[in-house]
């Protein structure tokens, strides 16, 4: 038996479309001398950095560099084996050839072991970016062991839906609270969980289980998308109606993802107007 907590970060903003939208799955190179020595990963998603490494998750937001880090309370020391390995590779160069590194590989998952006696740790990305991981518990674990601290907030709540939101500077990181279940006879059957908040240090909370069973906490899993380009966008008004969202502003952005009819033949003024309609993708 093992047990699972699966969690989905995603990144969202309401007042500046800072974000471009996400066209690639997330993948994570090992450090070979591109970034800060202290990280043993490195992963871009759509509006963030990401680094992995010494116990801690670093993320850099936007182009403000808010930076949020998540660290693992009293974890031993931990080894990073990057998985399932991808055709990509980076190469980088610089003009004092101190941060060159050629054919660095890109992996779809980053695996840790060692945070806490029987506790693994993987990383890996959904198809549009965002960055989900799991704990993975031994037989015989306690559930209690599994605590992390954020750092970097401007502030930290529970939502009504049990959601955790780190508020920052670039906009929200949303930690969607985890729903729990296990598998019996090919059935689920639910399992009460949660997100447990004390300052700034976060735990879960699970109620009676088979302990026989695999035990598996994943994330409510809701839509989200980026909009936005390379320059100035602003986000003037948002409706939802019928499922739809509508988003209404303006930009600057030349790479901004227009309607073809929205292409013109003339330059008009220096900022467009800017419409979008989005439909959330169907349930699993």
């Amino acid at each position: 038996m093992s047990f699972r907590f699966l969690l989905l970060i995603l990144l969202a903003t309401v007042t500046r479309g800072v974000f471009a939208m996400p066209t690639a799955p997330l993948t994570f190179e090992p450090n070979h001398g591109q970034t800060d020595a202290r990280a043993d990963f490195l992963a871009r998603g759509p509006g963030y950095l990401l680094w992995l490494g010494h116990g801690e998750t670093a993320l850099r937001l936007g182009t403000n560099g808010s930076v949020i880090r998540w660290k693992l309370l009293a974890a031993g020391p931990m080894t990073g084996v990057g998985e399932s390995r991808t055709a990509a590779t980076s190469n980088y160069l610089s003009f004092d050839d101190t941060r060159v590194a050629k054919a660095v590989p890109h992996f779809e998952r980053v695996r840790y072991v060692g945070a806490w006696p029987g506790v693994e740790l993987v990383y890996y990305g959904s198809s549009d970016g965002h960055l989900e991981y799991d704990f993975v518990l031994a037989p015989g674990t306690d559930v209690a062991s599994v605590a992390f601290e954020v750092e970097g907030a401007q502030r930290l709540r529970l939502a009504d839906n049990g959601d955790l939101e780190i508020q920052t500077a670039a906009g929200t990181l949303r930690q969607h609270a985890p729903v729990v279940y296990q598998q019996r006879n090919q059935q689920r059957t639910p399992i009460a969980a949660r997100f447990v908040l004390q300052g700034a240090t976060v735990r879960f909370a699970v109620e009676h289980y088979d302990p026989t069973l695999e035990l598996v906490i994943d994330p409510v899993i809701s839509y989200a998308t980026f909009l936005g380009g390379s320059g100035d966008d602003r986000i003037g008004g948002i409706a939802v109606r019928d499922g739809e969202t509508y988003v209404a502003g303006t930009t600057d952005s030349v790479a901004f993802p227009p309607r073809r009819a929205a292409c013109r033949r003339r330059m008009g003024r220096a900022g467009d107007a800017s419409y979008r309609a989005s439909t959330p993708p169907p349930h699993s």
